[in-house]
């Protein structure tokens, strides 16, 4: 195999030049490690250094080869598709991307996985510091996720779009899920599509901590199976779960959920959940459930929901916060927004809208929630109504806080962030400060006593004193200063500056001269 680096060639430099060499090593540039279609990625990655990227032109690779390639901090090692997604193809194998043994500070980017014989994407084996960037991922092989990720920390899913998990042989649910987090640390999935999977779309279990679910869309397609869409916790293997709970410090926050037949969201033996300012529309069964794990705790703790927008277009709304196979202790609902297409809410389960504090209701006007791609969608389904506009509640300082929203908004952008996803533009502008007004500067005396004035107000083209629309002797709010203007001023400072030097000069000449008895004292 025959790859194109622009590594410069290493040639001989005796001592001083070894020296020479180290002392600019920290400031090297990475190379780019060319490969083409029939050659071998994998070995490009093996032969590269940290910081390289390795570029794949248009075409397909195979897929199925161990990586256990390992960059550095600050430095990973980057695999980059060329052209536009979709262009460049990894396919085939039986895990198509496989990466294990402690793989490090890599990165993929701009690159379909596809058709894979098991597992898509496998990650394991205390990976860490791994990043999946613009990356299009489906159709996984019989009994395969689309990505399995266990035993490893530091995951970022970004830009991703996932479909088409493995058929299970044998099970009530008929496909397993988009994406399978099980035993992992630090992980953040943001900006995401994710649909056409199993019935339930993306879980984090094991005793996986950290994790933040942001941005993304979660289409479940109208599915009617027995799981919800998205799980944070799981049901684990007693034997692989990492502490007493299937999870810890979990976020969902700023997602869209479309369809889900069968509740929204599932917190399975987790402690410390916040879920925040998502989208829940056309929802049947609860918005947020309460279901057994198999960690040794055997209940969830402190699970916060706050600020979300919970929407039937059809008046279906079911009980929203409902416990169902699992113990809770410390559940609490704020500052969420309802509608029901006119019809009531319901009011059991875990928390009454009727009751609950900062609870809001009316028609948000929420969009069609149409279209093939994460950008068609956000879109799509952002509500034309003000009724929610600054009514959401304060949850600054909290793991749950969001400072944005689903389009990169800042929050708030009025008085009180928006329920749901989208920040609204706030209620009013600000006010405009006041200015303080600048106290005019007495000028210093001169040498004799006198006040040195300062100079005049610099005139306008027209001759006039400068006023706002005059050119550059106006003052205008945010315009420059004239140079007559900064002429005048350093004139001005000149000017005192020389009355205060002469006038030290006049007190030591005024005081008396020691005599010659204190003469160096």
């Amino acid at each position: 195999m025959s790859l194109l680096t622009s590594r410069r060639p290493t040639v001989g430099f005796g001592i001083a030049g070894a020296v020479l060499l180290l002392a600019f090593a920290g400031s090297a540039r990475a190379a780019e490690i060319r490969v083409s279609p029939g050659q071998d990625f994998v070995d490009a990655m093996r032969s590269a250094a940290p910081g390289d990227v390795v570029l794949l032109a248009p075409g397909s690779y195979a897929g199925g080869r161990w990586i256990d390639v390992q960059g550095r901090e600050g430095a990973p090692i980057t695999v980059r598709g060329e052209g536009a997604l979709g262009d460049v193809v990894i396919e085939g194998g039986g895990e198509t991307l496989r990466i294990g043994d402690g793989g490090s500070y890599l990165v993929f980017e701009n690159l379909e996985i596809r058709n894979g014989g098991d597992n898509l994407i496998h990650i394991d084996g205390a990976s860490h510091d791994i990043v999946l960037r613009d990356v299009r991922a489906h159709d996984a092989g019989p009994n395969g996720d689309v990505m399995k990720i266990n035993q490893a920390s530091r995951i970022t899913l970004e830009r991703v779009e996932t479909w088409g998990a493995g058929r299970r042989d044998a099970d009530d649910i008929p496909f397993q899920e988009c994406v399978d987090f099980v035993d992992v640390d630090d992980v953040i999935v943001r900006d995401s599509y994710f649909h056409d999977c199993g019935d339930l779309l993306m879980y984090a279990k094991g005793g996986s901590r950290r994790v933040v679910f942001e941005r993304n869309v979660f289409d479940c397609g109208g599915a009617s199976f027995t799981q919800p869409g998205v799980g944070l916790g799981g049901v684990t293997d007693a034997d692989l779960i990492d502490g007493d709970f299937e999870g810890y410090e979990m976020v969902a926050r700023n997602n869209v959920f479309l369809r889900c037949g069968s509740g929204g969201l599932a917190i399975y033996e987790v402690q410390g959940a916040w879920i925040v300012h998502n989208l829940f529309i056309d929802v049947s069964g609860p918005i947020v459930q309460i279901r057994a794990g198999n960690a040794p705790a055997g209940r969830s703790e402190d699970v916060h929901v706050a600020n979300n927008l919970i929407v039937s277009t059809s008046g279906g709304l079911d009980d929203l916060y409902q416990q169902q196979s699992s113990e809770v202790r410390g559940f609490d609902a704020q500052g969420n927004a309802y509608w029901n297409a006119g019809a009531g809410l319901p009011t059991g389960g875990l928390a009454d809208p009727s009751s609950e504090p900062g609870a809001t209701t009316g028609d948000p006007a929420i969009g069609s929630c149409t279209g093939s791609t994460w950008t068609a969608i956000v879109a799509s389904c952002a509500p034309t109504s003000m009724v929610t506009l600054d009514r959401g509640v304060s949850l600054a300082g909290t793991p749950g806080e969001a400072r944005d929203d689903i389009r990169g908004n800042s929050r708030p952008l009025g008085s009180a962030p928006d329920p749901g996803p989208y920040e609204g533009p706030g209620d009013a502008p600000p006010p405009t400060p006041t200015p303080t007004p600048t106290p005019t500067p007495t000028p210093p005396p001169g040498p004799d006593g006198a006040v040195v004035p300062p100079p005049a107000a610099d005139a306008g083209r027209d001759g006039a004193r400068g006023g706002a629309g005059d050119g550059d002797g106006g003052c205008a709010v945010g315009a420059a200063p004239s140079s007559s203007r900064s002429a005048g001023a350093a004139t001005w400072i000149a000017l005192a500056i020389a009355a205060i030097l002469v006038e030290r000069r006049a007190r030591r000449a005024r005081r008396p001269r020691p005599s010659a008895d204190h003469a160096g004292d």
